[in-house]
């Protein structure tokens, strides 16, 4: 039976807070194989009944099931009410002239769809060899695929609102039945519907406070509430409550962007909270990144010197009315129980200043502990993250702000609040004005808020990868040092929050500290941290049991040493929450090597531990911050894991928005460091444009296309990339690129004693980068259809490619630096001379076994080193470097009892001692690179670059003599992508290949060299190049062949 099994909106299922209309895409299922869509039918309406609907496609001719986007509502052009007719508004791509269509980026109308790579119109382009009868809209080798088809919208789009969608298909031999009922909801939609005002209140001397601060406002809902959503942000962080409840179970919101330049904000449903009469709204804000101390130099106030509070509620009526309530200078304020908090530090709590009106709450939401599960980060249809707001002003409303909103906050509001200590619902008292109070009713204590500006165009709607608690640990054991400390264990690396049940008499303290790891001694050991105290001081308030975890800040640990405690210390009465961004778990590894399992399992715990709002470089010590470099080489893994779309678009944002005027890319982004490096040992000679590190750019974006097939990351960093490309080539010289400080090879092994840069040359390395972006952009120029500039671009590579030749290849083909970065390098980005390709490897592998068969690589080599011995022939040799189990290795720190990936190979050597404290994370998610190997080369699943986002995938298992077996699986875009294989029992030549490829997608297996004695049902393989190969459309396929 045909399916369509799940609903996707901008790679969310059930997405809340969006800005604007989102693409579709669905997933197919069925017990067939070789399915192939052949049309689709797409319908949107305002209620789950679908009565009322607002857009129906009809049924299309297209076997598009992804980035399919609807038509924008034009006033000028619209069909009759039901219509399903098509006319003039036909497929974006690959059908007949696509009169009156509306291009998606101008909005404006355009003529005849052409293909993108040609230009030319071209009508049901057949599909690349594989799929029967596979007729595809688009162009296949430019990789657009976007959909735009059928009828406009009926009718514009309404801020936070909810709208629910279905599809149902045809493949030609039978149809679907409707897909389940999925569901997005509006953020807000135009900026001139803000009518919120930032407000804060904190006075400036309030600058060098890191304590929190409490806001709240009395309202009257008059009537039933049909739907109440909630657009909220903060300048430092908030957590947002209605009568007592928190709105949602994110942490650490808004989250950290560059503010001035790009502010997110999240949309909650808040209609279950809110009650016919008196409401109380409330928010908790904390100093977090904003104004909090940060960066190298430990400097505060690095946004502003106040935190600030925006909050817009929109309450639809059962009876049609519309209400809009707002943050304005009628709210309140007053310091909050959280008397300390920063990110570095940690939190102080005074339980005894909650008020009567907080109560302590651990919250229903919270995973129990024990809940390893990933959490998808798919939005539930009855949680938080459904809540939205119109921002229409609404004329009955006298509670609410309803100045158009150019107001600007830096507001530091807050008051005892998260899963543990929030405030409640506050009962209505004396003075208090009648249903609609300004906030005239509240405690005595409570003091005027003030309005500050803050620009709101910086503000952009967030609904997906929002950072929540999103596994819940219970404590392993408790330890007693030979100290004499008392000390926790989780038993695993991670990023979050201690939480802690204790019942104590008024005014008892808790001391707690976190840290990493204990020393050879089995002490605790904190000098890595710096000057980082994670520390927990919580005073109670007695009375009966309290809960509490700090709500302001995360901590990087495994253990969590017990300073001072009221009583005997449980094991019991401790957990720990994962913090991380919500992001589906999509990719999977197993094999037969159980060290090779847990190096699997601590590439998946460092990038959690890592991938907190953004993608920082490690979540202990006094650093945190978005390192460029990291994030671009661990960028391919990141997706395999998980669905890192989101996470990786907002954060490229920042990446743009934080290029200097000439194109030069941050060191770390949010750039936390430029104009405040003086007096630093390193950043003091640069602080933007190192090579590998800037180039995310470009890499990071062009990543993303291949894995997800989306162009809409190309076109939307575009200019960005551009700019960087520009910058290289206006500082170099003669086409050798060089600049400021570069990292170069980073704490690579063969560095001098003594220094974190590797031997290979800064001139090599830059300009192999600058080779390698300047390509690519020149493709990605060429796929959004810019052939001015892929001709330019184009030229210039080739430039860059023949001086890097001349530069540093003799003219009997050895590198001028004989290292083993310089080979790698060369090799993976394809700038060694065609006739040296296989000297060059064979040089590699030479220096390889002269460190004993050892890497001695840093950050720029390590990542392709497997890659590039398999792709060369060397594949036994890239399987024994993974497997080595001595200094220095992946499995070294499996061994030594790693549960995430170190940032150095030697964080913790043989005899217990550390590396230097200056820098020796042991949750640094960066060498966990290799996983890209194991996903591609290993299971040997590839997106085909002509056809990306695994639409046609290219599987090239290449099993080695190492492992009996290895299996895993992606869950793209399309489906689950799956790989299994094994060696037979008896014959270890014997190897057994099972594969399942998804739906309306198609495959092309490519078997191992050596391959032969093939039986395949179904399948025909033939010789291509020396390798036989075969192509197969979906479905589960089984071969079985003899390696030689």
């Amino acid at each position: 039976m045909l399916r369509v099994i799940k609903i996707r909106m901008e790679y969310l299922e059930h997405p809340v807070g969006l800005g604007g209309l989102p693409w579709f895409g669905w997933v197919l299922d069925s017990d067939r194989k070789n399915v192939v869509q052949k049309a689709y039918q797409l319908q949107i309406a305002r209620e789950p009944q679908f009565e009322n609907m607002i857009y129906d496609s009809g049924f299309v001719e297209s076997s598009e099931s992804v980035h399919v986007e609807v038509p924008a509502y034009r006033e000028d052009d619209q069909t009759e009410e039901g219509a399903v007719g098509q006319e003039g508004a036909a497929c974006r791509e690959g059908g007949a002239g696509q009169e009156g269509a509306v291009c998606r980026e101008s909005g404006e109308e355009q003529e005849g769809a052409p293909c993108r790579e040609s230009g030319e119109e071209r009508e049901g382009a057949p599909c690349r060899e594989g799929g029967a009868g596979q007729e595809r809209a688009g162009c296949p080798e430019s990789g657009d695929r976007g959909e735009s088809c059928g009828s406009p919208l009926r009718e514009k789009l309404r801020s936070c609102t909810e709208y629910f969608v279905r599809v149902r298909v045809s493949d030609g031999v039978e149809e679907s039945p409707y897909s389940g009922t999925a569901s997005f909801v509006t953020g807000i939609l135009n900026r001139d519907e803000w009518q919120a005002e930032f407000i804060t209140a904190e006075e400036e001397a309030d600058s060098v406070s890191s304590g929190s601060t409490c806001l709240t406002k009395q309202i009257r809902i008059d009537g039933k509430a049909a739907s109440a959503y909630v657009c909220v942000t903060g300048l430092g962080l908030y957590r947002f409550f209605v009568n007592g409840e928190k709105a949602g179970d994110d942490e650490m919101t808004p989250g950290w962007t560059s503010y001035h330049k790009h502010l997110c904000y999240q949309t909650y449903d808040v209609t279950a909270l809110l009650k016919e009469g008196e409401n109380t709204l409330q928010a908790m804000l904390g100093a977090g990144w904003y104004k909090g101390k940060m960066g190298f130099l430990l400097r505060r106030n690095n946004y502003g010197t106040r935190t600030a509070f925006l909050m817009q509620l929109t309450v639809r009526y059962e009876d049609g009315r519309e209400e809009v309530f707002v943050t304005d200078n009628s709210w309140q304020g007053r310091p909050g129980p959280v008397t300390f908090s920063e990110i570095y530090d940690g939190e102080h709590y005074d339980a005894r200043l909650e008020r009567e009106s907080m109560r302590f709450d651990v919250g229903e939401t919270d995973p129990e502990p024990g809940d390893r599960s990933t959490n998808t980060g798919e939005a539930d249809p009855a949680s938080e993250d459904r809540s939205t707001n119109t921002g229409e002003a609404d004329p009955v409303s006298e509670d609410r702000s309803t100045k158009a909103g150019e107001a600007d906050p830096e507001d530091h509001s807050s008051e005892a609040g998260e899963t543990v200590a929030e405030p409640v619902r506050r009962k209505a008292g004396a003075g208090e004005t009648d249903g609609k109070s300004t906030g005239a009713a509240l405690n005595r204590d409570w003091n005027p808020v003030q309005v500050i500006p803050f620009p709101k165009e910086t503000l952009t709607a967030q609904a997906g990868s929002r950072v929540g608690k999103m596994e819940h640990l219970q404590a392993r054991e408790v330890l007693m040092t030979p100290k004499g400390e008392t000390v926790i264990d989780f038993g695993q690396n991670l990023s979050g929050r201690v939480h802690f049940k204790v019942q104590a008499e008024e005014g008892s303290e808790i001391v707690l500290k976190c840290f990493e790891t204990l020393d050879a001694d089995g002490n605790v050991y904190t000098a890595n941290l710096r000057s980082a105290r994670q520390e927990i001081r919580y005073i109670c308030r007695g009375g009966g049991r309290e809960e509490y975890h700090p709500l302001f800040t995360f901590m990087g640990f495994r253990y969590v040493q017990v300073l001072k405690w009221p009583g005997e210390v449980k094991r019991e009465d401790f957990s720990a929450y994962a913090l991380y961004s919500r992001m589906e778990q999509t990719g999977t590894f197993r094999c037969s090597h159980p060290l090779v399992n847990r190096l699997q399992q601590n590439i998946l715990w460092g990038l959690k531990g890592n991938f907190l709002d953004i993608p920082t470089d490690c979540p202990q010590r006094d650093e945190r911050v978005g390192w460029t470099g990291d994030a671009q080489i661990f960028c391919r893994t990141a997706c395999y894991l998980m669905n890192a779309y989101t996470f990786f678009r907002k954060w490229l944002k920042d990446v743009a928005a934080d290029q200097t005027p000439e194109g030069g890319v941050p060191h770390v982004v949010p750039d936390i460091i430029s104009g405040k490096e003086e007096g630093d040992w390193l950043l003091s000679q640069g602080t933007h444009s190192a090579a590998a590190w800037a180039d995310v750019a470009v890499i990071n974006p062009w990543t993303l296309y291949l894995i997800y097939g989306d162009r809409t990351i190309l076109e939307e960093q575009y200019d960005s990339m551009k700019k960087w490309i520009g910058f290289m080539e206006a500082h170099s010289v003669d086409y050798i690129w060089n600049y400021k400080l570069q990292f170069g090879d980073w704490v690579a092994l063969d560095a001098e004693e003594g220094s974190y840069f590797g031997a290979t040359p800064n001139d090599l390395t830059c300009t192999a980068y600058f080779a390698y972006s300047t390509g690519l952009f020149a493709k990605i120029a060429d796929i959004l259809g810019k052939p001015e500039d892929a001709a330019y671009y184009g030229a210039l590579y080739e430039k860059i490619l023949e001086k890097f030749r001349d530069t540093f290849f003799t003219d009997d083909g050895y590198m001028t630096a004989q290292t083993q970065t310089a080979h790698i390098v060369a090799l993976y980005f394809n700038l060694t001379p065609e006739a040296f390709r296989q000297q060059t490897a064979k040089r590699l592998v030479e220096l390889l076994r002269k460190e004993g068969g050892h890497l001695v690589t840093g950050f720029v080599g390590t990542p392709y080193f497997c890659h590039v011995l398999s792709s060369n022939g060397y594949v036994k040799e890239a399987y024994e470097l993974l497997l080595k189990e001595d200094f220095p290795s992946w499995l070294y720190q499996v061994k030594m009892g790693a549960t995430t990936v170190w940032e150095h190979w030697d964080g913790l050597k043989p005899d217990g001692t550390m590396w230097s404290p200056d820098m020796n994370s042991f949750n640094h998610y960066a060498y966990g690179a290799v996983g890209d190997w194991l996903y591609r080369v290993v299971l040997g699943m590839e997106p085909d670059q002509r056809d990306p986002g695994y639409h046609h995938s290219v599987i090239s298992p290449q099993t080695g003599d190492a492992f009996d077996f290895a299996e895993g699986a992606y869950e793209s875009v399309y489906g689950t992508l799956r790989v299994h294989w094994e060696k037979g029992k008896e014959d270890q030549n014997v190897r057994r290949l099972l594969i399942t490829i998804p739906h309306n997608t198609t495959a092309e297996i490519r078997l191992e060299k050596g391959a032969c004695r093939v039986r395949a049902k179904g399948l025909e393989f033939v010789s291509e190049e020396g390798i036989l190969t075969a192509r197969c459309g979906s479905g589960q396929w089984e071969v079985s062949y003899l390696h030689e």
